[in-house]
């Protein structure tokens, strides 16, 4: 593939070389074929810093129908510039090789995200807007993603980022919170959708992992494949964090923080599974903390899973335990079908 005439020196990346990436248009050699809507030559320069030019020639060659199947001749000094950080680089050779690439070829932009994204890319969330991703999404070969866990927990979170973006605050005249009587306390607002986004943060590290969805009529969904566990969201942070009430639900947390937990941080964890794993990364983090275990009481099933799982929880944890006091009878589980059940609502909860 290569003769060694190219003189020792620093090797520039990619991006470095490419001074002006062009963006995606017709060329004189024939249309570009946008195969995979979202990417862009610039995101092509970041995806190269990643490999090494001293590939296999097949794998080589490959890189180039790629790029030139995606940004036709506009992608030649992009190729060029990468394809020179190799120790054998021939001019000739590139040049023969790049001119047997007929436009429009089989290999696509897809087998070249595939090969940087082993070698650890990660999409750039801030080019791409939320068509373009949706768009990302359905077109990406399967494969890129099938059988992997951690391939679709990175799918998710990126897509969750996107959808935040493109969000707006919601306002208390949402139907959901209205229902709830409840306020936003910082959720957005899908401006396609009317829905509220409520984002999914990792507490260790504050990092978002995904995204739930509330539709107007109350309808719960995540973004399929995302990391739920360990995931939690800050309704209220208090004046301190001496006193860190934990629920389940989003409007459990809500109503919580404008009745008993009045002035406190409350945080919730989307699920009764979820419960455990969210209280422990809390006491990690504040192990002085006072941890009010703000639980379900789901009386009206004998088992009363959620009662169970809290005193599980307040026990491994240190906390205390929090639960409604609901009568033989009454209907709901949680905080805010007690608070809602009630004409007046006492202030201040636990002390």
């Amino acid at each position: 593939m290569f003769t060694d005439d190219k003189k020792e020196g620093h090797k520039l990346t990619a991006r470095q070389q490419n001074l002006q990436p062009a963006k995606n248009n017709n060329t004189s050699a024939g249309v570009m074929q946008n195969n995979l809507p979202g990417f862009s030559l610039d995101q092509a320069c970041d995806m190269l810093d990643h490999l090494s030019a001293d590939m296999s020639r097949s794998g080589w060659i490959r890189v180039l129908m790629a790029l030139k199947s995606e940004f036709g001749e506009t992608a030649k000094p992009v190729a060029q510039s990468w394809s020179e950080l190799g120790q054998s680089f021939d001019l000739r050779d590139f040049n023969s090789a790049w001119r047997s690439i007929k436009p429009g070829c089989k290999v696509t932009i897809g087998t070249l995200y595939h090969m940087a994204k082993q070698a650890g890319y990660r999409v750039s969330v801030g080019s791409l807007d939320n068509a373009a991703y949706q768009s990302y999404l359905k077109v990406l070969p399967s494969q890129v993603w099938k059988g992997s866990t951690e391939c679709d927990y990175d799918k998710a979170a990126e897509y969750a980022k996107i959808l935040i973006k493109n969000a707006q605050p919601a306002t208390s005249s949402h139907p959901y919170l209205l229902r709830k009587n409840i306020q936003p306390c910082g959720v957005l607002r899908d401006q396609s959708t009317g829905d509220l986004l409520i984002p999914v943060y990792n507490f260790d590290s504050s990092i978002i992992q995904t995204v739930q969805r509330i539709t107007a009529a109350g309808k719960k969904r995540f973004l399929k494949g995302g990391a739920v566990t360990g995931g939690s969201y800050t309704v209220q942070n208090g004046i301190d964090r001496n006193a860190i009430y934990i629920c389940e639900g989003f409007a459990t947390g809500a109503s919580l923080a404008e009745n008993q937990a009045l002035g406190k941080t409350v945080v919730c964890c989307f699920s009764l599974n979820n419960l455990m794993h969210v209280a422990k990364a809390v006491r990690t983090k504040y192990p002085d903390a006072h941890l009010i275990i703000a639980g379900d009481n789901d009386h009206q099933n004998s088992l009363n899973p959620g009662l169970a799982e809290s005193q599980k929880v307040a026990v491994a944890v240190g906390g205390q335990l929090f639960v409604p006091p609901f009568n033989d009878g009454d209907a709901g589980s949680d905080w805010n079908d007690y608070n809602l059940a009630q004409l007046v609502v006492a202030k201040g909860g636990v002390a």
